[in-house]
């Protein structure tokens, strides 16, 4: 049986609910199973107590949607707002910055509203599946660990029972122990790297891109002063930095040309995608992911995104992150690019000190400039993948 979409409309005006109710059930392409109602509050408690694909609301709840969505259990639920005033839309805010899909102004169009409709169910199923399908891999990798680390607990078990007896059973345990201790840790990493270079794919990026932003952060997080532990630990997690990607559209991930508006918050947004599904980890390796994928679009001067964080609000592993990510993106030919001359990046970095950039973090770049080129001969990529 086919399932259906659940949307749900909210006006306290009646005759809107069914107009737009009426234009929804005309259309064929998708199943829908509509909930409307006249009062906020009821349609708030609707949506905490069950999945909604879609909410429609009037202009005039807006703010309660807003003040209440971090309440929901879904708390990017997707939502399109309509009016019947374009008085009220031009005085309203920019619908786009506060997470609207859309807006349908009165007189409604049928055509416009099935035409959007049917876009943003598909491309909100496509990113579910996506996200699903990824984190399905992580929670197969985490259980892989955690047998393994079961298997580490048995093991010492035994060999407390029979150390006094058999001293050479022990030193055999010790050796097994430390050699399932490294497939751990070999595991984890393959697993971020894996999921990196999947990230990157979608992108048309290959998999060297993650390599060299792996090695330019571990030199620049050495040269900074952080500890081997901290330099190794950044290393290994930067190959996530674009994991949310596997949630934003190939339509939008790959178009060979400047993004609308709408297209570019949502591009926006992988940062967060990337963090939902990483910040749950009591990993090490995985929680730095998580602070990788949420911070390397920040900016020094606080004009980055996804929270405008400024200077040091940034953590060292995003402000490592971004520069390493920066250079090798800009030299590197891209579907809607080519890639950038060494000087023409030089230009840029010295001009973006203490703006886009750490000043420190610059200066170190160029201090160390031979050895950054020397990282990206060796991981020149072969034109194959």
């Amino acid at each position: 049986m086919k399932k259906s979409n659940k949307i749900a409309i909210l006006s306290e005006h009646q005759e809107e609910i069914v107009e737009i109710a009426e234009i929804i059930k005309s259309i064929t392409s998708h199943s829908y199973q509509i909930y409307d109602f006249n009062r906020v509050d009821e349609c708030i408690e609707f949506c905490k107590n069950r999945r909604v694909d879609l909410l429609l609301a009037h202009t005039s709840s807006l703010d309660i949607i807003l003040q209440q969505r971090e309440s929901l259990p879904d708390k990017n639920l997707e939502f399109i707002l309509f009016s019947s005033s374009s008085k009220e839309v031009e005085s309203g805010q920019n619908i786009f910055n506060i997470g609207a899909l859309d807006l349908f102004r009165y007189p409604f169009n049928r055509d416009e509203i099935e035409f959007k409709l049917n876009r943003y169910i598909n491309e909100y199923k496509n990113m579910v599946k996506d996200y699903n399908r990824t984190q399905k891999q992580l929670d197969r990798v985490t259980r892989i660990s955690d047998r393994q680390q079961s298997e580490l607990k048995d093991l010492n078990n035994e060999l407390d029972r029979y150390k006094h007896h058999l001293e050479d059973k022990v030193e055999e345990g010790l050796l097994e122990i430390k050699a399932l201790n490294r497939e751990i840790e070999d595991t984890q990493k393959e697993v971020i790297f894996t999921m990196g270079a999947i990230g990157e794919s979608r992108s048309k990026e290959t998999g060297n891109h993650v390599k060299r932003v792996a090695e330019y952060s571990y030199l620049l997080a050495v040269k900074y002063g952080l500890s081997e532990k901290e330099a190794e630990m950044l290393k290994q997690a930067s190959p996530m930095h674009d994991i949310g990607k596997v949630a934003i559209p190939d339509r939008i991930l790959n178009k060979p040309a400047r993004f609308t508006e709408d297209e570019f918050i949502l591009m926006q947004r992988h940062t967060e995608f990337g963090f939902e599904m990483l910040k749950h980890s009591t990993r090490e390796l995985l929680k730095t992911a998580s602070i990788v994928a949420y911070e390397h679009h920040e900016k020094w001067n606080g004009r980055g995104y996804p929270r405008g964080l400024k200077g040091d609000e940034i953590h060292i592993y995003g402000r490592i992150t971004a520069i390493a990510d920066v250079f090798d993106a800009l030299g590197s030919d891209r579907v809607y690019k080519k890639g950038w001359e060494d000087e023409r990046i030089f230009t840029l970095f010295r001009e973006e000190r203490g703006e886009h950039f750490d000043p420190k973090l610059v200066d170190l770049f160029f201090e160390n400039l031979e050895d950054i080129l020397a990282i990206r001969d060796r991981f020149v990529d072969d034109g194959t993948e």
